[in-house]
C-alpha cells in the first residue's frame, strides 16, 4: 500500500519538479523493537533468528545500513529517480513474495 502511495504521489507531483522516492527496509534492529514484554534479550534471540532468512551475510541491518540508501535519494545524484523504491532488505525478498500477507494465497 505504500509503494502504492509513493507511485501515485511521483506521479502527481512530478510536473511540479518533486521527486518521491522510498526506501524498503527489512527487520531493522532499532531500540523501537523493545518493550516491556519483548526485552532486550528477547529481541536479540528474534533477531538471530531472523537472520538466518537474509541471504547475503546473514545478519540484520542496522540504521547505518540504510542511511547512505536515502542520502542517495535525497542527492542530486538521483534527479533523475522518482516513484523508486529501494528494497534494502539483505536479499529477503529473493526468497519470499512480499506481495502478500502470510496466510494469504495467491
Amino acid at each position: 500500500m505504500l509503494n502504492s502511495l509513493i507511485q501515485c504521489a511521483a506521479l502527481e507531483l512530478a510536473p511540479f519538479g518533486v521527486r518521491v522516492n522510498g526506501v524498503a527496509p527489512a527487520m531493522t534492529n532499532t531500540e523501537l523493537r523493545v518493550t516491556k514484554e519483548f526485552d532486550r534479550q528477547a529481541n536479540k534471540e528474534f533477531l538471530e533468528k531472523m537472520a538466518d532468512f537474509y541471504l547475503l551475510n546473514r545478519k540484520v541491518l542496522e540504521p547505518n545500513d540504510i542511511t547512505n540508501s536515502v542520502l542517495f535519494l535525497a542527492s542530486e545524484d538521483a534527479k533523475f529517480m522518482t516513484g523508486e523504491i529501494i528494497s534494502i532488505d539483505n536479499g529477503y525478498s529473493l526468497n519470499h513474495d512480499l506481495s502478500f500477507a502470510p496466510g494469504e494465497e495467491e
